[in-house]
């Protein structure tokens, strides 16, 4: 039985998803195996794998297109790893990322999950250590229970710390977890399209303690810089994971915060493209979830005034910025 199982859920990704299964091969752990779950891909993703299948080097199932959540969770029933790595299609992992983990996992019995720092990639640039140029150890130290040079201990009450920070610090392409843990936290939710992951780390981190590796360990590949339909797609999913573990009571001030400056963005988001329906849903929400915000009432008030009006005083404003 190999030790870990690596599942790569891909769709449409046949131009990037070699660089992933290379990078694997590439690790300097080797007792792994490489589940390949095909999301219903439309372009020739089958042709581009068939080398691989051919010779055993991964594992190929294909799906008919579910979703990311339903692709994840056929490879970890389908895994045979004590413990499972997460890499999408298109994303790498730098060479000792397996080995590094699997050492903090096997040293601590006690954890269920370990996850890094990662590499961030933009079409135009590369923001290198993202977490450590955000100085997350320094922001988890209350929640360490127990560090070295290598990596960290943090307590279950880090829960309380996550939605402080501008970014999601915990990425995919840096979890590893027990695969035993599955038995207690369950798969990943197929009733959400995005933010999935999220939900899933925050449901482990309710019952067990976990390990942080400050050290980039992977490479996130951000196509795109900006992506318009995505935003639009997974922001409103991001609303519904936060409400739902505020309603499990974790750090109600710092979560009703977050919630309403979301809201508010997407909101300003669909001012600025003139949906002004949209806009005053997400404005009342900012303001329910921090009633103290005056721009969210102002902008709402101002979201019921002719359209005209609105570019008038959006030229306006744009005159006084120059």
């Amino acid at each position: 039985m190999p030790k870990i199982s690596v599942i790569i859920p891909t769709y449409n990704c046949a131009q990037y998803i070699g660089d992933a299964i290379k990078s694997v091969l590439d690790q300097s752990f080797k007792d792994y195996e490489i589940i390949i779950v095909d999301d219903g891909s439309t372009d020739d993703t089958k042709e581009m794998l068939n080398s691989f299948i051919a010779d055993n080097i991964i594992q190929y199932i294909y799906q008919k297109n579910e979703g990311q959540s339903v692709a994840r969770n056929n490879g970890i029933l389908a895994a045979r790893g004590e413990y499972i790595a997460f890499l999408d299609a298109d994303d790498i992992l730098l060479p000792e990322s397996l080995q590094k983990r699997e050492i903090v996992l096997s040293k601590h019995p006690e954890i269920a999950m370990v996850f890094s720092d990662y590499n961030e990639q933009y079409i135009t640039n590369t923001i290198y250590s993202r977490l450590k140029r955000d100085n997350f150890e320094g922001l988890i130290k209350d929640s360490t229970i127990r560090s070295n040079k290598k990596y960290s201990i943090i307590s279950k009450s880090f829960i309380h710390k996550y939605f402080e920070f501008s970014i999601s610090p915990v990425w995919t392409g840096t979890v590893m977890i027990r695969k035993a843990l599955v038995k207690s936290i369950g798969l990943f939710k197929t009733d959400l399209r995005a933010s999935e992951d999220t939900d899933y780390w925050l449901r482990i981190m309710e019952k067990y303690d976990i390990g942080y590796i400050d050290e980039a360990l992977a490479v996130y590949s951000k196509r795109t810089n900006f992506n318009e339909e995505k935003y639009l797609f997974r922001t409103p999913i991001n609303l519904e994971v936060m409400s739902s573990f505020l309603k499990k009571g974790i750090n109600k001030t710092v979560l009703r915060k977050k919630i309403s400056q979301s809201a508010y963005a997407l909101a300003s988001y669909y001012v600025s493209s003139n949906q002004m329906t949209n806009a005053r849903q997400f404005f009342l929400m900012s303001l329910k979830y921090n009633p103290l915000h005056f721009r969210p009432l102002i902008y709402l008030g101002l979201s019921f005034l002719p359209k005209r009006v609105i570019a008038s005083l959006k030229n306006a404003r744009a005159k006084q910025v120059k």
